[in-house]
């Protein structure tokens, strides 16, 4: 069992499953089999995850200012990118070009540049007065963004 609440992904092709738990552990799990992969620890906790496009980066959010890549096979991202506010929620598109983040009441994209993501530049904003967004996802074609809105208790879509 998984202390406290977890949060999981399915990696492309559903083969893989990592679940994230609020002690900071993630835990790579062969669907077919239930088997633990293996397990990594990248911070203290775990506010949310996201898998890149590719399945070769695991963006991790912890709730703090940084949202770290751990690279899941050769070719995939690693290091850390920080915002400079708490992160809540992180995804990336189908075009990997950015990387999305929630920051309170702001959706925020940052655009990639050199094997990372440049919080300084701005791809694109959304922001919600007195919204407290958390988890973020997208359309297949990436072409439609949803948020989740704890404070009003809603989805909100970002095309």
């Amino acid at each position: 069992r998984l202390p406290f609440r977890t949060i999981s992904r399915l990696s492309e092709g559903d083969t893989l499953l990592y679940a994230g738990t609020a002690l900071g552990t993630i835990f790579e799990i062969r669907v077919s089999s239930g088997a633990i992969v293996r397990q990594f620890q990248p911070s203290t906790t775990v506010a949310d995850i996201a898998i890149s496009p590719d399945g070769k980066t695991l963006f991790v959010a912890d709730g703090g200012t940084a949202v770290f890549m751990v690279r899941l096979a050769t070719g995939g991202l690693t290091g850390s990118v920080d915002f400079g506010a708490n992160v809540k929620g992180v995804a990336q598109p189908p075009t990997a070009k950015q990387l999305w983040v929630s920051l309170g009441n702001t959706v925020y994209a940052a655009p990639a540049e050199d094997n990372s993501f440049n919080p300084n530049l701005i791809a694109g904003r959304v922001t919600v007065n007195g919204a407290q967004f958390t988890r973020i996802t997208f359309s297949r074609l990436g072409d439609t963004a949803i948020v989740i809105d704890d404070n009003f208790n809603q989805l909100v879509i970002i095309k």
